[in-house]
C-alpha cells in the first residue's frame, strides 16, 4: 500500500532505532562503570568515555529526530503515476 521509496525509509528508520537504542544502553553501562570507579586510577577514563559516548548519543537522537520529522512529511500514498 506504501510508495517503495516510503517503506525503504521506514525500514532505514526503523534499524537507526535499534541502533540507537543499543548505543543508549552502552552508554548506560559506560555511566555505571565510571561510577563504581570512583576513587581509583581509572576514573577519570572511564567518566571521559561515558561523557564522549553520551554527547555522541544526544547527537544521534537529534539526527533520529530530524529524520522522523522529515519521515513523517512525505506523502506516503502512491498515486496512479507510482504504478
Amino acid at each position: 500500500m506504501l510508495k517503495p521509496k516510503i517503506l525503504d525509509r521506514i525500514s532505514e528508520t526503523y534499524f537507526a532505532l535499534e541502533n540507537y537504542q543499543y548505543e543508549i544502553k552502552l552508554v548506560r553501562r559506560f555511566s555505571e562503570s565510571a561510577r563504581a570507579s570512583i576513587g581509583s586510577r581509572t576514573h577519570a577514563a572511564k567518566a571521559k568515555l561515558a561523557e564522549v559516548r553520551w554527547q555522541q548519543a544526544v547527537e544521534m537522537q537529534k539526527n533520529m529526530v530530524a529524520e522522523l520529522d522529515a519521515l513523517l512529511k512525505e506523502d506516503f500514498w502512491p498515486d496512479d503515476s507510482d504504478t
